[in-house]
């Protein structure tokens, strides 16, 4: 998806990231973030690209983890996990998935 067409639908945009905004990692847990987490290109995206809505809907269904969402534009969607293990799990089986790539990542938290 053209990110500037993303950006098109959105009237009310305003960047909110910066180094101060990342928390410690004691405060942060699937729960909170489930709270914050909202991609407003999503709803847009999906209407447009009706097998990204099935693609997640699939993957949703079958992940070890209740976080999920779309990065950016439609560029990738995200899960997040409370364990590697569960990751690494999910890692090798959506891995074995034709048409999709997988990748994992390990997180950034903000050192007090």
């Amino acid at each position: 998806m053209s990110t500037a067409w993303a950006y098109s639908l959105i009237d009310d945009y305003t960047p909110h990231a910066s180094r101060e905004n990342i928390l410690p990692k004691e405060r942060v847990s699937l729960d909170f973030l489930r709270k914050i987490v909202y991609n407003k290109f999503q709803p847009f995206v999906f209407a447009a690209r009706k097998d990204l809505a099935v693609w997640k809907a699939t993957l949703d269904r079958e992940a070890s983890t209740t976080l999920s969402f779309m990065s950016g534009s439609g560029s990738s969607l995200v899960y997040v996990y409370e364990s590697a293990e569960k990751r690494e799990a999910d890692y090798h089986r959506f891995s074995a998935i034709g048409g999709i790539q997988v990748f994992r990542a390990d997180p950034v938290y903000h050192e007090e």
